[in-house]
């Protein structure tokens, strides 16, 4: 599925690069990034709901359905690095970490089509509380390095850095179980069920579709060439979507 509801972020963090004086560019080069950590959603929430369809119930009075739905949010998305990346010979990088995504939400459920009863709003099944879902990965990306003394020295000097992170289509697992038990009461002469009792598991896969962003840093008085710790701060848009889900009850 295309993923949906596209939305700025602001994102933040940090960075540790290596460089060099490149006299033929006129200025600093980046050769090696150390680590990156960068908080993708700053203070924004981004939702998540998954309508997940329906789980086929069968008893003795026929086949009806229990309809699943899942109502939740990231509250944070965050990438840490776990090595460095090289960045020459064309500035980009590939830098590889784990995506931290703490999510939470409810489980809610309906029962349709059941006879002599129709619909049975079931309201919360399973509650999972703010979770974070590690997912490995890298961040691939451009790095680019302004010399504010444009490589005519004297060092230290400000150097302005330039990361232009293309984040790849992430999947976000999601395990949620779930559990019906209702005690219904039947008139007398009536046909019907007394005691129903369906449990199983939504297994889905939140997508982060294409996030882009543009993260921007500056460090007064840099030596170059020295390794050089910058904060980032930027835009990004990110939109999500359902890539998959399984279901099971019985």
């Amino acid at each position: 599925m295309a993923p949906v509801g596209a939305t700025n972020y602001s994102a933040s963090g940090s960075t540790s690069l290596d460089i060099e004086e490149d006299v033929n560019l006129g200025g600093p080069s980046p050769l090696d990034m150390n680590s990156l950590s960068v908080d993708l959603n700053g203070n924004s929430i981004i939702n998540a709901d998954i309508s997940v369809g329906n789980v086929n119930i069968n008893t003795s009075l026929g086949t009806f359905q229990l309809q699943l739905f899942f109502n939740g949010q990231i509250n944070d998305l965050d990438f840490v690095s776990t090595g460095p990346s090289p960045i020459v010979p064309v500035d980009v990088y590939n830098i590889p970490g784990n995506y931290l995504a703490e999510l939470q939400g409810v489980v809610t459920g309906k029962l349709v089509n059941v006879p002599l009863i129709g619909s049975v709003d079931l309201g919360t099944l399973y509650t999972l509380t703010p979770t974070v879902i590690p997912v490995a990965g890298s961040l691939p990306g451009a790095a680019t390095l302004t010399d504010g003394s444009g490589g005519a020295g004297p060092y230290p000097a400000t150097l302005l850095a330039n990361l232009a992170a293309a984040l790849p289509t992430l999947d976000v697992p999601v395990v949620l179980p779930f559990a019906v038990a209702i005690n219904q009461s039947v008139p007398s002469g009536q046909s019907g069920f007394s005691v129903l009792n369906a449990s199983g598991t939504i297994n889905a896969n939140l997508q982060l579709g294409n996030p882009n962003y543009n993260l921007n840093g500056s460090v007064v008085n840099a030596v170059v060439p020295e390794p050089t710790s910058l904060a980032l701060a930027g835009l990004g848009a990110l939109g999500l979507g359902l890539a998959a889900w399984r279901r099971r009850a019985a």
